[in-house]
Order: structure tokens, then sequence, then C-alpha cells
């Protein structure tokens, strides 16, 4: 655990103590009742700082890795047979329809302008 960690969680439980000992601590100081409830406030701070800070790292972590992950997997079906079979079938369906339909109607449109 980092320091800054453990100086967020003592920093909070000295802010959370002095509020609640100002003011129930009475004349004979803190009680059994009021020391459980001081405990479980500090817990509950301590649980929401180190979540704060596990969230924190873990977003951090899993983005570094995902783009990892995410590039690796690019590169990989970018380099496979799979990936090249797909682009030869999307290259040759455009192939097709040049050679079948578009050339020959240019074709067709430019000879009737040249008979005309």
């Amino acid at each position: 655990i980092e320091s800054q960690l453990i100086e967020k969680l003592v920093a909070r439980a000295l802010r959370n103590s002095r509020k609640e000992g100002g003011a129930g601590a009475g004349a004979g100081g803190v009680g059994e009742g009021e020391a459980a409830v001081s405990n479980e406030n500090l817990r509950q701070a301590c649980e929401q700082i180190f979540q704060e800070y596990v969230d924190q790292r873990l977003i951090q972590s899993l983005q570094k890795e995902i783009r990892q992950v995410v590039q690796n997997k690019l590169l990989e079906f970018g380099n496979s047979e799979a990936f090249k079979a797909l682009l030869d079938g999307r290259f040759r369906i455009m192939e097709n329809y040049l050679r079948g339909e578009v050339i020959p109607k240019a074709i067709e449109r430019h000879l009737e302008k040249g008979t005309a």
C-alpha cells in the first residue's frame, strides 16, 4: 500500500474522530457505544478510501492492458489468412461489379455518343 493511501486514511480518521469527540465526549470522555460508532465510522472511511484507490489503480491498469490486447488481436487478424481471404472476397465483388456493369455501360454510352 502506498504512503499516500495511508496518509489519507489517517487524515480522514483524525477528522472524523475530532468531529465525533467534540460533539459527544461529555465530562467522562468517550463511552463504549461512542467508541464503537467511532470505530465503525473509521472502518467505513478506510474501506471507502481503499476502494477508491483500488478502483483508480484498476481502471488505469485495465486501460493499458485492454489497449495492448486489442492492438495485438488486430495485428494478429490483419496478418491472418482469414483477413486476407475476406479482403480478397471484397475486392473480387468490386471487380466483378466494375467488369459486369460499370465498364460495359460506360463503353456503351461512349459508343452511342460517337455514332450519334
